[in-house]
């Protein structure tokens, strides 16, 4: 029997599953071992994923 493991992504392939670009990053800023995103989505059906990195994620709304 196979396990279907989850899709293993990175940061920066985060905004390929997304259907709007973020409104504001600072990926640009050159911060040294953290970055930030704004993103305004409308409810989509994501695949399961695990990160290479840490990851917070905060929905808001709805």
């Amino acid at each position: 029997m196979s396990v279907k493991q989850p899709l293993v992504i990175d940061y920066l392939d985060w905004p390929k599953f997304l259907l709007n670009p973020p409104l504001i990053t600072s990926f640009q800023a050159g911060w040294s071992s953290i970055q930030l995103a704004h993103y305004s989505q409308p409810l989509i059906d994501f695949p399961e994923v695990s990160y290479s990195q840490h990851m917070i994620i905060i929905a808001l709304g709805n």
